[in-house]
């Protein structure tokens, strides 16, 4: 009997000073799909942002920069109105789909740590 994976992850990378909080969910199933899906959301709780507005233009600007990124860590990413989408090719394992999350969090954690006041103006609050 063949063995199977699966794998669910889950991280919460709050940056209180920048008033954001990131999340990333990332899946594994055996028929080899990964997805990965990073949104944000104000600092403690509330709705998640939209990272294409005009209300904020420090995550649009990101976002639209990081989707690209993705790349590098195999990830094909799709911005849109719910978050960054995106998916890992058919030969990926649970174990790339770890590193890649473990990348992309790192490099949210480059951009986001240095900020000293809220990046969220009050329309996207």
């Amino acid at each position: 009997m063949a063995s199977s994976q699966t794998l669910s992850v889950s991280l919460i990378l709050p940056y209180a000073q920048a008033g954001v909080d990131f999340h990333l969910t990332g899946h594994y199933q055996a028929e080899h799909t990964a997805t990965v899906a990073i949104t944000a959301q104000p600092a403690g709780g509330g709705a998640p942002l939209a990272l294409q507005a005009p209300a904020t233009p420090v995550l649009e600007d990101f976002a639209l920069g990081f989707t690209r990124w993705l790349r590098t860590c195999r990830i094909t990413a799709d911005l849109t109105a719910a978050g960054i989408c995106g998916h890992m090719p058919a030969d990926a394992t649970a174990a790339q789909l770890l590193e890649a999350m473990g990348r992309a969090s790192d490099m949210i954690d480059q951009r986001f740590s240095l900020y000293t006041e809220a990046i969220l103006t009050r329309l996207a609050q």
